[in-house]
């Protein structure tokens, strides 16, 4: 799956600091995989890396998996692209929840 998001647009001078946290469900880190980009600058044309991802289990068996982004310099406005594989149609997993928030 490759999933863009609408255009996030922060208030006043932006962040260089940012987190997205994904609730991934029915995931199975051993035959699957999610992962996280930012998508900056002209025309969103600039791919940034987390530099940390963190994954904690809530509800029992969902997992959380928060992407933490430091960027080189402030941005006022981002695209959240996230991408992910399975090993199987037979066993897909869901993003059932995205949060992101300038620090």
């Amino acid at each position: 799956l490759t999933h863009i998001s609408d255009i996030r647009t922060l208030p006043g001078a932006g962040s260089d600091r940012i987190q997205v946290t994904l609730r991934l469900e029915d995931f199975d880190e051993v035959t699957q995989d999610c992962s996280c980009q930012l998508l900056t600058g002209a025309a969103f044309g600039t791919v940034e890396e987390p530099v940390s991802t963190l994954d904690r289990t809530v509800d029992g068996d969902a997992l959380e998996r928060v992407f933490t982004f430091e960027l080189g310099a402030p941005v006022t406005d981002f695209r959240i692209k996230t991408t992910g594989h399975i090993a199987s149609a037979l066993a897909p997993f869901h993003v059932a929840m995205r949060k992101d928030w300038a620090i």
